[in-house]
C-alpha cells in the first residue's frame, strides 16, 4: 500500500497550475472550506421527489447514448466498466431538458443534436428548476464555474467502477450521501483508498488511474462537477475553516 496522497489543511500559496495540471503526484485535495451537509441533503431529498424521472442509466436508457463511441470509450480504458447499478441526474446541460441525460461524450445526437462534446464543458448551464434550496447557495458561494458538466451520480450497494483513466479536466466531487465503505481507489491496482465526508467539498485527479467502489448496503451520491481552469485557483484559495 501507498502512501496517501490527499491534501489536507494546505497552504493556498503551495498549489499552482503547473502542480495541478502537469504531474500525478496528488491524488486529491481536500478544499479548506466547509459546506452544510444536512441542508444539502434536504435540497437531494426534494429533488428525489420532484425529478426522479430524470435519473439516467445505461441499462434503461441505452437509446439514448450512441453505443459505438460508449464501446470504444471503454475498450480504451477511458470511462470505467460500471459493474452493478448505478444511474445519474444530470443538473447542467445546452438547452433546458428535464428527462433521463446521458453524458454527454456518449450521447446519441440524433436525441440530442444540441450536444458538442468539443464544447459542452462551455455549453452547459444550470436547468433552472433543479436551482433551489442550498444548491442555489452553492452555486453562489463556489461560483458558477465551478459547476460546469454538473450532475448526481448514485453508486448502489455492491457497485463498483473498475480502475480507468480520464481527462485532465479536474473534477470537483461533493458529497451528498455516504458510507465509509464507499471509497475511491486511485492508482492502477488500487494502491491508495480514501472515503470522502458529508460536508466537505474536493478536487480529484482523474487524469490518473481511478475507480470506486460501494461495499455497503446504502446508497452513495455525490455531485459531481468539471472546473474550468480559469477558476480552479479560486477554489483552493477559498477558506472558511
Amino acid at each position: 500500500m501507498m502512501l496517501s496522497r490527499i491534501i489536507r489543511n494546505y497552504n493556498p500559496s503551495d498549489i499552482d497550475l503547473t502542480f495541478l495540471y502537469d504531474n500525478n503526484d496528488w491524488d486529491i485535495i481536500e478544499l479548506n472550506y466547509k459546506i452544510d451537509g444536512p441542508a444539502l441533503q434536504e435540497w437531494w431529498k426534494q429533488i428525489k421527489i420532484d425529478f426522479n424521472f430524470m435519473k439516467f442509466n445505461f441499462n434503461d436508457n441505452a437509446d439514448r447514448i450512441d453505443m459505438a463511441i460508449s464501446k470504444e470509450m471503454v475498450d480504451k480504458g477511458l470511462c470505467g466498466y460500471y459493474c452493478g447499478p448505478i444511474d445519474g441526474m444530470t443538473l447542467a446541460w445546452p438547452i433546458e431538458r428535464y428527462e433521463p441525460l446521458p453524458p454527454p461524450t456518449q450521447a446519441n445526437r440524433s436525441v440530442f443534436p444540441e450536444v458538442n462534446p468539443d464544447t459542452f464543458i462551455d455549453d452547459a448551464k444550470i436547468l433552472t428548476r433543479l436551482n433551489f434550496g442550498y444548491f442555489n447557495i452553492l452555486l453562489e458561494t463556489l461560483g458558477y464555474d465551478s459547476f460546469r458538466q454538473a450532475l448526481v451520480t448514485t453508486h448502489h450497494p455492491r457497485m463498483y467502477i473498475r480502475q480507468h483513466i480520464d481527462s485532465k479536466v479536474l473534477k470537483l466531487h461533493i458529497p451528498i450521501e455516504t458510507n465509509e465503505n464507499a471509497l475511491f481507489h486511485f492508482g492502477e491496482n488500487k494502491e491508495r483508498s480514501y472515503h470522502m465526508q458529508v460536508g466537505r467539498v474536493y478536487i480529484l485527479n482523474t487524469g490518473d488511474w481511478h475507480g470506486t467502489s460501494n461495499e455497503s448496503d446504502l446508497k452513495r451520491s455525490h455531485i459531481i462537477t468539471r472546473v474550468t481552469k480559469n477558476h480552479i485557483l479560486d477554489l483552493i484559495g477559498m477558506s472558511n475553516i
